[in-house]
């Protein structure tokens, strides 16, 4: 006979795997709840009030899945009833944009909590938030951002977006995804320790800029690891002809990625990389003399 759920650590609003109905968990285990799932129909219950506030104080983890419906909207206004998530992940939806252009102060306060952030398999996402809501500055302690499986986003944040406490950065299968970050917004990632994208067809660089920037340097001071793989279009990592400075730079994986012919145009410094991998399993490997030269090598 299997265990009530309020027995079960650490405690999900879920049984095997499958959503369990708000109100068919017990009130009196809702106050223990360290990570919370809920569909479309309980969160509009949330939203709506009909469940105390008090219920949620110790939630850290929030997953929202499940809203199959193609007219529904993010429910943003859920945000602010959780007041110490630290995770927020949204996991299958037909909504275009997440975060509305106006905020309440509660609202701004929550944002300010999330230390990670995961989206996946929402195939009409075509921005994660407005350009004139800048979210990032409600961001700041982002630490770990992960997208997955959103075919229309159309860029991860606006062009001016600073993410200084970023540490990990994970993208795979954005089908219509041109670039990772602007040049503007790589210069704030000086906390970013690993960056990975995969699967992303119509990638074609991971930093854009424009030409009149030539010249100008990027440091990504804490990059250690660094992955690039199935990336069918990229034809470098940037295509300005920028200094690029990687001084703590250890790992690169660099895999099926076909028209990459180099890794920068310009100035390139990784005083510990020695080695490029050729594969996940790092059971092949390539050297010679530097980055650039080793990139071009592999065409060859």
């Amino acid at each position: 006979m299997p265990l009530p759920l309020y027995h079960v650590t650490p405690v999900y609003l879920r049984y095997h795997g499958n959503p369990i109905k708000l109100n068919q968990f017990p009130t009196t285990a809702i106050p223990n709840l360290e990570e919370l799932w809920l569909n479309a129909e309980d969160a509009v219950k949330v939203c709506q009030g009909q469940f105390s506030a008090d219920l949620f104080h110790k939630v850290r983890v929030l997953g929202l899945e499940c809203f199959d419906d193609a007219s529904a909207e993010f429910p943003f206004g859920i945000l602010h009833r959780f007041h110490n998530m630290e995770k927020l992940v949204v996991f299958g939806g037909y909504f275009k944009e997440l975060f509305p252009c106006q905020l309440v102060e509660e609202e701004e306060h929550t944002l300010a909590r999330i230390r990670c952030l995961k989206l996946s398999n929402l195939p009409d996402l075509e921005k994660i938030w407005n350009q004139d809501l800048r979210v990032d500055q409600l961001l700041q302690n982002l630490e770990t951002l992960e997208v997955f499986y959103c075919d229309s986003l159309i860029n991860l944040a606006p062009s001016a977006s600073s993410f200084g406490n970023l540490t990990a950065l994970h993208v795979l299968d954005c089908e219509a995804l041109k670039y990772l970050v602007t040049s503007s917004t790589a210069r704030s990632l000086a906390q970013l320790s690993v960056m990975s994208i995969k699967e992303c067809k119509m990638v074609t660089e991971i930093v854009a800029g424009n030409e009149d920037e030539a010249g100008n340097e990027i440091i990504f001071r804490k990059l250690e690891s660094l992955k690039l793989d199935c990336l069918a279009s990229l034809t470098s990592f940037c295509s300005v002809d920028f200094t690029f400075r990687f001084p703590c730079l250890t790992e690169v994986t660099v895999t099926n990625c076909p028209e990459m012919k180099t890794f920068s145009l310009g100035i390139l410094s990784t005083p510990k990389l020695r080695k490029v991998w050729l594969s996940e399993e790092k059971d092949k490997g390539q050297w010679k003399r530097d980055l650039n030269i080793t990139i071009q090598q592999l065409h060859i």
